[in-house]
């Protein structure tokens, strides 16, 4: 489901975000509840690629 809804994002808001980058970062950031998946959610949006260059 939240890749899906990363898709609508990506497509609504003309973001440049490859959903291997996002597998990348959520290897090494899992989230556990739905407050996190929000926050990341804002990461990606914010961030678009450069997600991964993040701490």
């Amino acid at each position: 489901m939240f890749v899906e809804l990363l898709e609508i994002f990506i497509k609504k808001y003309r973001l440049d975000v490859e959903l291997k980058t996002v597998g990348k970062y959520m290897t090494g950031h899992p989230a556990e509840t739905v407050g996190e998946i929000i926050e990341i959610t804002m990461r990606i949006i914010e961030h678009e690629n450069n997600i991964a260059d993040l701490p």
